[in-house]
């Protein structure tokens, strides 16, 4: 269904946009998607300085991902063959782990 509506109603605005109309379905590495690309970067720069290019961007949906989705489903929707690579965009909760730490740390 995601695919259905990008291909159906977010690819032709993108392909509007940046005036290239062909079969691709993720017109990506174009100079005019890198121009469509440019504001939302600065923009992400300004909240996070290591933001550097598509794969930020990308490492950041999936980690996003992987706090709603279970890891199975993750894997799917983010294209990976194995499950290692999922997993090695899975974040330990810190503040899970300094709660942890603070009830049952022997001095605390």
């Amino acid at each position: 269904m995601q695919l259905k509506e990008y291909i159906e109603e977010v690819l032709p605005i993108i392909q509007k946009h940046i005036n290239v109309y062909d079969e691709r379905l993720f017109p990506l590495n174009t100079s005019q998607f890198s121009v469509l690309l440019f504001p939302i970067f600065n923009k992400l720069k300004s909240y996070n300085r290591k933001v550097t290019n598509n794969n930020s961007i990308r490492a950041s949906v999936i980690v996003n991902w992987l706090k709603q989705y279970n890891i199975r489903e993750v894997q799917e929707m983010a294209g990976h063959r194995h499950i290692c690579s999922t997993e090695s965009y899975k974040q330990d909760n810190l503040e899970n782990l300094q709660k942890v730490i603070q009830n049952f740390h022997p001095l605390s």
